[in-house]
């Protein structure tokens, strides 16, 4: 998705999270999970002059900034749901175990 004058690359797979792949190491890391995290990445370019990195701050500007509120809302809302209904199903699953026994 885009690269950093250190010729480290960024890599968004789909969903919120972008990961940086450590050119020198060759090590990954999630470095933007939430909202604001890809806006401090984007703003921590804001005064290069390196052309991959303006590439970059523009390409979250204008394809991930109207979206990610969006995005992780509903990523919240899932997992907020996802725990509910495991909460039912480990109680239901409780009550069985206590009836049959």
């Amino acid at each position: 998705m885009g690269e950093d004058r250190h010729g480290n690359l960024f890599w968004y797979f789909g969903g919120i999270h972008l990961y940086r792949e450590s050119k020198p190491s060759g090590n990954w890391e999630v470095v933007a999970k939430t909202r604001d995290q890809w806006r401090s990445l984007r703003d921590s370019f804001q005064d290069s002059s390196d052309k991959e990195e303006i590439w970059f701050r523009e390409t979250i500007e204008q394809n991930f900034d109207p979206i990610l509120s969006g995005m992780e809302t509903e990523i919240y809302s899932w997992t907020k749901n996802k725990r509910a209904a495991r909460k039912v199903c480990q109680k239901t699953l409780l009550m069985t175990r206590v009836e049959s026994t």
